[in-house]
């Protein structure tokens, strides 16, 4: 690509493309490396015949490397689906947690990456005899130009950069036995590095600029976006979905999650959720043209939007669809074996592919909100449904926790566990009563309420009567329930809208089924009976509902304050669900 500056825009060209073929040998699965420093150098010969080429950046996908031993090749770089990770993973394991690895480099253990590729060549002496590791854009750039660097936002994707101090973890190295002279020096995006040297065609005043080296980073940085408040997702071979913060996310749920933390430019970060991408279609279009036959992409994905109906999907993460192969047949046997119709036409399993790959990003996104705004400890939430798609492509959010058909809401807020009490079972926070669900996940018919049996007591005689404290009620059943519980300040929810419950997540509404509204600006008032009980005023308490024969539930203890930063936090998870699609969401709050 060849991009201009004219009028304050850059406009772009495409030069040339070429291919990126892996190379299967005795020993592995390799790059052609070689193969593609020839078409680059061609393509910026192509390049220059519109003129002079000020400078050159180069970008490339993470994790993989070259070794030099001095200003050589030492070996043909392989590639990060090669099996040789499996048990080069195993090892490194054993050496760090998976806790600990994420605590300092803000990612996960994977075969992919290149603190577990090490692992093999340390067990192999590759790594004894190399003098220095160039990832993949920055050993193509030094052979361009002949300077030794590591660009930071690449340097991220090792499983070695330390997350907060951006820096090489010497200590991670050593401790792995990874020399740390190995390492070439950092730079940022935007270094100048060096010119371009002679023989190449190039003009003497073209010189390597350092750029987002990791693809995505520099996908990420022509976003037109000014805020924080956007999620992204780059689809290449791999999917990956995120949003850019000012620095790591490093929580255990964030690990969880399986979110990983990589560098942007300017030194923020992106937290991120890697997930499959268009591999599986380049696969399929692949064993498609096995037998000679020519399939033209564009076609194939026009006939695929006119499939009409839902279209079965599948869970694209499944490790099934993760090596290369016959993937149609991976496809429909995936679909055979859970009963789901398996599409016949070539058109309808592009669109089931499609369908299966936007199921899973929407999910990534619902992953990533929720670790970023995960509660504290003790805190009851609604989670993003986090198991694979099935049947047809999901529409609206579902899973454990979701809005319950008792509830007159669309949407769901944080509230605090009421601890059980004392020699009884636990039991759902009052105030959201939680229904019992059979099977499929619906909510089962209610179960009926069993009668309490009184307690028998001796009737005591006029001599040994004893005397209650005042105000002291005597039970007449049931077990004994301790002394009363402190006071607690109970927040009321508004009157509840005339409209039926709408469950369309392009409309969302906070509901209540109180029927008395509260005023924002008048604070709840509550008084204190002589047992130490908190009571209602008796205007709100004539107000409840007494229609179903039950006691009316207690509303959760929590401020006005902390649900109001709840109900931030759910409404943000759904906006962020909503951008996936394109669909825009018009909330109504009522506090």
């Amino acid at each position: 690509m060849v991009g201009q500056l004219v009028d304050g825009s850059v406009k772009l060209d495409q030069v040339t493309r070429f291919l990126n073929t892996p190379v299967p040998t005795i020993d592995g699965l390799h790059w052609d490396i070689l193969g593609l420093y020839r078409d680059i150098v061609a393509g910026l010969a192509e390049a220059t015949r519109a003129g002079d080429l000020a400078s050159v950046g180069i970008d490339s996908w993470g994790v993989d490397y070259g070794l030099l031993r001095g200003s050589k090749l030492a070996g043909i770089p392989y590639h990060y689906r090669d099996e040789r990770n499996v048990a080069a993973l195993a090892r490194v394991r054993r050496r760090i947690s998976a806790e600990e690895l994420f605590a300092r480099t803000g990612l996960q253990h994977a075969t992919i990456n290149t603190i577990t590729q090490l692992d093999d060549d340390r067990e192999r002496g590759r790594i004894a005899g190399a003098d220095q590791l160039l990832l993949t854009p920055d050993l193509i750039g030094y052979w361009l130009t002949g300077a030794k660097v590591a660009e930071r936002t690449i340097a991220s994707t090792t499983g070695l950069l330390d997350a907060t101090t951006r820096e090489w973890d010497g200590e991670l190295a050593a401790r792995l036995d990874y020399p740390l002279t190995l390492f070439p020096p950092l730079i940022d995006a935007g270094t100048t590095v060096a010119p371009v040297r002679a023989g190449l065609g190039l003009s003497t005043a073209t010189t390597l600029t350092a750029v987002g080296a990791h693809d995505t980073a520099s996908a990420l940085a022509a976003i037109p976006a000014t805020g924080n408040d956007f999620a992204f997702i780059s689809c290449g071979t791999w999917g990956i979905v995120g949003i850019e913060a000012e620095r790591p996310l490093l929580t255990e749920e964030a690990r969880l999650a399986g979110l990983t933390n990589e560098g942007a430019v300017d030194g923020r970060t992106r937290i991120q959720r890697n997930a499959m991408g268009l591999w599986i279609l380049s696969e399929t279009v692949r064993t498609w043209e096995s037998d000679g036959t020519r399939i033209d992409l564009p076609a194939l994905l026009s006939a695929a939007a006119e499939v009409a109906g839902d279209v079965p999907v599948f869970d694209p993460d499944d490790p099934v669809f993760a090596a290369p192969g016959d993937m149609p047949t991976r496809i429909a046997s995936w679909l055979a074996e859970r009963n789901l119709p398996v599409p016949q036409s070539r058109a309808a399993v592009a669109r089931c592919i499609i369908e299966s790959l936007a199921g899973g990003f929407a999910r990534a996104i619902g992953r990533i909100a929720e670790a970023r705004w995960s509660p504290s400890p003790g805190t009851r939430t609604a989670p993003w449904r986090s198991g694979a798609a099935s049947g047809t492509a999901p529409r609206t959010p579902a899973g454990r926790g979701a809005p319950r058909s008792s509830r007159s809401t669309t949407a769901w807020c944080l509230c605090r566990r009421r601890p059980p009490r004392r020699g009884s079972a636990p039991r759902a926070p009052t105030g959201h009563p939680t229904p019992a669900r059979d099977r499929s996940g619906g909510p089962a018919a209610p179960r009926p309420r069993p009668r309490r049996q009184a307690r028998r007591r001796p009737r005591p005689s006029s001599r040994s009567a004893p005397t209650r404290p005042p105000g002291r009620r005597r039970r007449t059943g049931g077990p004994s329930c301790g002394p009363p519980p402190p006071a607690r300040r109970t927040v009321r929810s508004p009157a509840p809208s005339s409209q039926p419950r709408s469950t369309s997540l392009t409309s969302i509404t906070l509901t209540s089924r109180n029927p008395t509204p509260v005023d924002p600006s008048t604070p709840t008032k509550l008084t204190r009976r002589s047992n130490g009980r908190t009571a209602e005023p008796p205007a709100r308490r004539a107000g409840r509902s007494h229609e179903s024969g039950r006691k009316p539930a207690t509303a959760v203890p929590c401020s006005r304050q902390a649900t109001y930063r709840s109900l931030q936090t759910g409404l943000l998870t759904i906006w962020l669900a909503l951008s996936v699609s394109g669909s825009q969401a018009a909330c109504a709050v009522v506090l």
